[in-house]
């Protein structure tokens, strides 16, 4: 009987610890202690976009920021309602995909009157002034692409020269890839 009324005391302290605990803020007062980044996707149906928001998810994560992936389902309209909630939220952090470049342009002005860095991914937003616009150009990659085959083939056979020139293997790498 002791060890029951002793097992009974334990289980109402631990109760009400975690009842104050959480009444404070508890776990969800913790996160709230972290910084905030939110990640705007156009959609979550192709590779691409699902890879981008993992990698944005666990680039965040692992920089301490509590992470939010919000998917627009390709609507202007719920990226712009998706990014105004979100502004209510107070993030340091909202990371862009735009479905539209120019319908997104007004919120994301309204984030950066808030205090947020604003960053661009994998398009331009050109009507804001973001912080930071991380963008693939495929023609611009190509090129970096040929620029370092011709400089593996420069090290294994001297410099190209004559018929075979530096600029002609650059040209036939762009134009075949």
């Amino acid at each position: 009987m002791k060890r029951v009324f002793t097992l009974f005391v334990a289980l109402t302290l631990f109760c009400s610890v975690a009842a104050i605990g959480l009444s404070k803020g508890g776990k969800k007062a913790a996160e709230e202690a972290k910084p905030l980044l939110y990640y705007f996707a156009t959609d979550m149906v192709n590779g691409f976009n699902i890879g981008s928001a993992k990698y944005a998810e666990k680039f965040g994560l692992e920089r301490g920021y509590a992470v939010k992936v919000m998917d627009a389902k390709n609507s202007p309209d719920e990226q712009i309602n998706q990014v105004g909630i979100a502004i209510t939220m107070n993030p340091q952090v909202i990371m862009i995909k735009a479905v539209e470049s120019q319908t997104i342009a007004e919120s994301l002005r309204k984030a950066k009157e808030a205090g947020i860095i604003v960053i661009g991914y994998d398009n331009t937003i050109e009507a804001v002034n973001l912080d930071m616009t991380s963008v693939l150009g495929t023609v611009k990659v190509g090129r970096i692409a040929a620029e370092e085959c011709v400089k593996m083939l420069e090290e294994k056979y001297g410099k190209l020269e004559g018929k075979y020139s530096r600029s002609w293997v650059i040209w036939v790498i762009c134009i075949l890839y």
